[in-house]
């Protein structure tokens, strides 16, 4: 994954193609339930379906001002995912939404106002703004409430290219004009 096969292949007169994009992640879980939290902005609002796939959901953080988001979590749904590579901070645990606000820098009333009308919904098992799933649904009124840090450059990433070796449909390796090269093929995911 260092993008060796793809220089060989370069080197071998083959292109290379879709190298100018990254697909980041920062995955917000597992345990699964953490799904059921909300992600929020620095305007205090939410900005995509959390139930999203978690590139999906890095994609429309990085494009948040500043890129700015939070994982807002009740007790019955707070947990830490199990492994490293992808760390989180917890900010920390409060005893209501509106205690969250200030230390989070979010504007006064904005969170409150967002959790209580997601609340709404979710208690219908709706939501008309992003349709998350409504298995993926819970009000968020068991305190406490904890936030963890998404944001970028604070939260780890990951990132790698969705580019590789222009290829045939049988995996013929290209070259800039299309033509195959002989005896070479990739694959890759």
């Amino acid at each position: 994954d260092d993008g060796s096969g793809i220089l060989l292949g370069v080197s071998a007169g083959g292109e290379a193609v879709g190298l100018e994009r990254a697909f980041l992640t920062s995955p917000l879980y597992p345990p699964a339930d953490m799904l059921k939290g909300i992600l929020v902005n620095a305007q205090g609002r939410r900005f995509v379906a959390e139930d999203s796939y978690h590139g999906r959901t890095a994609g429309f953080l990085v494009k948040q001002p500043d890129g700015i988001g939070y994982l807002i979590l009740d007790s019955e749904i707070f947990g830490y995912p199990p492994y490293k590579f992808f760390e989180q901070s917890l900010v920390d645990g409060f005893d209501t939404i509106a205690e969250m606000e200030p230390r989070l820098g979010l504007p006064a009333g904005s969170l409150v106002a967002t959790v209580d009308e997601y609340n709404r919904h979710a208690r219908h098992g709706e939501d008309p703004e992003f349709h998350k799933y409504r298995d993926w649904l819970k009000p968020l009124d068991k305190p406490p409430y904890a936030a963890f840090d998404l944001s970028v450059g604070r939260a780890k990433f990951a990132g790698f290219s969705l580019g590789g070796l222009r290829t045939s449909v049988d995996s013929e390796v290209q070259d800039r004009d299309g033509r195959c090269i002989p005896g070479l093929y990739a694959a890759g995911a």
